[in-house]
């Protein structure tokens, strides 16, 4: 069974933000919290700081790695670059911020022996570093979605193409061939995996909508456009 790392990460922040937004709804239903729960809230923030520590590393080792297996427009002239590229982008530059800004007062704090609010001194320093606390699981969950999407294409575009079972012909006395083969011209030879997949079901069904070849390849409608654009020209 294969893991889907992408998915475990964003529950995995999902559930490190839990304790925090379990206090902020009871503090907005009720004026005194219960000491019961102000310590269950106390022990489930400390699970949670944990939690954060594994989840901010290998949540950012995980985006790079679908970061660096983008392909953006990178010639001089290019017009604009893949726009999943500049969000994932976003995202890690976002995610980068928010680590110093949360750890670095508390670092202060514990060197100068003083409550973290004190360490942050002024009302707003303190709103906005309550703020980059919430901001960051969020920024998780974001990176890796679009990190888990593109990691997943790649994955399937690099599958080889499953074989289809074709019918054995009758056989026939051989005769002279007048016209080549419309699956062994020149420039169709240099196809091969989804792309010559792709191809060969439009020859064989041109009025097919996008989504109908995605589901016959096993991958997405996306891909299928692209590849379609591809081969505008094998396809006339």
């Amino acid at each position: 069974m294969k893991i889907n790392y992408g998915k475990v990460l964003m529950w995995s922040a999902i559930i490190v933000s839990m304790p925090r937004w379990a206090g902020a709804f009871i503090s907005a239903d009720v004026s005194d919290i219960p000491n019961w729960v102000n310590e269950a809230l106390h022990y489930g923030n400390l699970l949670a700081g944990f939690g954060m520590g594994f989840l901010e590393v290998l949540a950012a080792a995980y985006m790079l790695d679908a970061w660096g297996k983008m392909k953006p427009k990178a010639s001089w002239n290019a017009k604009s670059y893949d726009h999943k590229w500049k969000i994932l982008t976003g995202f890690i530059v976002g995610l980068f911020v928010l680590m110093p800004l949360i750890l670095a007062p508390y670092i202060v704090s514990r060197m100068t022996a003083v409550t973290i609010g004190q360490a942050l001194q002024y009302s707003i320093v303190q709103y906005v570093w309550s703020i980059a606390v919430v901001l960051s699981p969020a920024f998780i969950v974001g990176g890796v979605s679009v990190a888990s999407g593109e990691l997943i294409e790649n994955e399937t575009e690099n599958k080889p193409a499953k074989a289809t079972k074709k019918a054995q012909p009758v056989a026939q006395p051989a005769q002279p061939k007048t016209q080549p083969d419309s699956n062994h011209l020149p420039e169709v030879g240099n196809l091969e995996g989804n792309r010559l997949t792709v191809y060969q079901l439009y020859k064989h069904n041109p009025s097919a909508t996008q989504q109908e070849i995605a589901n016959k390849v096993g991958i997405s409608r996306q891909m299928v456009s692209k590849y379609k654009k591809e081969l505008n020209g094998y396809l006339k």
